[in-house]
């Protein structure tokens, strides 16, 4: 049997009001985690950290953003999302 542990943390600076109908900002995240087999310890085990930054963009029930996440070691990855809320 496997297991993980992961942890993420995210600070969003919105550029205009909450109450606008169009919303925008910028956001900065750092991530962590790790796997490991059964029996093993968790404080034995190397967790890969990365830090990232987007922006987000909302009208109405449309939600939208474009992140960039660098890893310690790799190349940086780029992540696009789009959705709809109720």
């Amino acid at each position: 049997m496997a297991a993980i542990a992961a942890v993420s943390a995210e600070a969003r600076l919105p550029l205009t009001s909450p109450l606008n109908f169009g919303r925008f900002g910028l956001k900065a995240f750092v991530d962590a985690g790790t796997t490991w087999d059964g029996g093993e310890r968790l404080t034995d085990q190397r967790f890969d950290r990365g830090i990232g930054g987007g922006v987000y963009f909302g009208a109405t029930a449309i939600t939208g953003g474009i992140d960039v996440a660098w890893p310690e070691q790799g190349k940086p990855r780029v992540h696009v999302g789009f959705g709809v809320t109720f």
